[in-house]
């Protein structure tokens, strides 16, 4: 829905393109509350949780990630929705299951800062650094693009950053030591 609202706004707009997205934006926010509030729901709303994080993550992607349309809002819209990863599977009756977030994150391509957050969300609510690594055996991959990308930018002054995911990232990291 989100996909076809822009399309639509975009190919009928013939000036200032970039305010078509905020309906879909606010489209988008209601999503991620609705999900918070179905993952807060005691009743059978807790097994539409899943289905509905896959469905936002799927309509809210192209956004973040692509590279005429990114911006900001859509990139923390794209956290928020990470971060909520570990809970709307538990909701769901589904456990936090990290390995299967590898398709999301895979999804999210080369975008170290957003694949540096999202890793540190998905931490911060519930999932563990050890399940992220052992994708085929043994992965120290994630360890080593997120070590790198953090020492390059603490190189130019770590403002891509907040100091709460570097002290998450920190405890993950010692943990798993």
């Amino acid at each position: 829905m989100l996909a076809t609202q822009r399309r639509e706004a975009v190919h009928w707009s013939y000036s200032n393109d970039r305010d078509a997205v905020h309906p879909s934006l606010f489209l988008a926010n209601v999503g991620l509350a609705l999900l918070q509030w179905i993952m807060a729901d005691s009743g059978e709303l807790r097994n539409l949780a899943a289905p509905m994080w896959k469905k936002l993550f799927e309509s809210v992607l192209q956004f973040a990630t692509h590279w005429s349309l990114a911006d900001d809002k859509w990139r923390s819209i794209l956290e928020g929705l990470l971060a909520r990863y570990p809970n709307a599977f538990r909701a769901a009756g589904g456990g936090a299951d990290v390995g299967a977030l590898w398709p999301y994150l895979d999804a999210l391509g080369g975008d170290d800062l957003l694949f540096t957050v999202a890793v540190v969300h998905v931490l911060l609510n519930g999932g563990h650094l050890d399940s992220l690594t052992r994708r085929d055996c043994s992965d120290p991959d994630v360890v080593q693009r997120i070590q790198a990308f953090l020492d390059w930018d603490a190189s130019f002054g770590g403002r891509s950053v907040g100091p709460q995911v570097l002290s998450a990232w920190r405890n993950a990291v010692k943990s798993m030591s």
